[in-house]
């Protein structure tokens, strides 16, 4: 670990610029049924029940020493 980050120690070089991947994935949920109305002075309040509407793969890069960040989303992470 200590190695790893070193990296960022390193004086900025535009010709080799430091970076980073990171992959995960998030479910996607749709509600079922709409939200009971609010009242006056009541909090907003949701149904708990959901449907699952499939996964989210996020994509994320970084280049901290250019201060840049870039999310990327796929909606399918099929196997060829």
């Amino acid at each position: 670990m200590k190695q790893v980050l070193s990296v960022y120690k390193h004086a900025f070089d535009p010709d080799y610029p430091a970076g980073c991947m990171v992959e995960t994935s998030v479910l996607c949920v749709k509600e079922v049924r709409p939200a009971p109305p609010d009242g006056p002075g009541q909090i907003e309040r949701y149904d708990v029940e959901y449907e699952r509407n499939g996964v989210a793969h996020l994509f994320r890069f970084y280049a901290p020493l250019k201060n840049r960040r870039r999310t990327d989303v796929a909606d399918n992470h099929a196997a060829a």
